[in-house]
């Protein structure tokens, strides 16, 4: 009897392994893709090209600013934005951090992406760490994406629930400047 319990331990062990090898397999896939699709995204934004940037952000939040048209003229208006309140942003040297494993939500498959864009502010050298929310409803073929902001999380709350934060974790943006970071909404 002890034989035959240790077998079916083994035949589950295996069973186990194979699954979580199988999971991180499918979940290494997905991560190449979105990879893929993240540094696309980020070329059309440093490329100042928003209509094509347009295409990565999730339809419901484009739709939300106006459509695409309503899209670019907001994108268009940041630098000005930005620059009333003595900043400039280097969009040239944004960069994407390493997505967070890839989660499963409703058949959606999530990700959160660390953010960095450097700016400086009234001649001050400073940093902006946020994230963005990459969202794929077709087994990451194709990704849309949602800023990790207050309005971000608060969409994914009115499309998902509240349960979807067990599943991802979107953090606090951050200001660093002069060493010291402060919290940004």
């Amino acid at each position: 009897m002890a034989n035959f319990s240790k077998s079916i331990l083994k035949v589950l062990l295996i069973m186990l392994f194979a699954a979580y090898s199988s999971f991180n397999a499918a979940n290494s896939q997905y991560q190449n893709l979105l990879l893929r699709d993240l540094d696309d995204y980020l070329q059309c934004w440093q490329n100042q090209n928003y209509r094509c940037m347009a295409t990565y952000v999730v339809p419901g939040v484009v739709q939300q600013l106006g459509g695409v048209e309503g899209f670019i003229k907001i994108m268009e208006s940041v630098p000005a934005l930005f620059e009333a309140q003595g900043m400039k942003l280097d969009i040239s040297s944004m960069n994407m951090g390493v997505p967070s494993p890839v989660a499963e939500y409703k058949s959606v498959l999530m990700s959160v992406v660390p953010t960095r864009i450097p700016f400086e502010i009234n001649g001050e050298n400073a940093v902006m760490n946020g994230s963005i929310v990459a969202l794929s409803e077709n087994q990451g073929q194709r990704w849309y994406y949602v800023e990790g902001t207050t309005e971000g999380v608060q969409f994914l709350a009115s499309t998902f629930g509240n349960d979807v934060f067990r599943y991802i974790n979107v953090p606090r943006n951050t200001m660093e400047l002069n060493g010291q970071k402060f919290p940004v909404d």
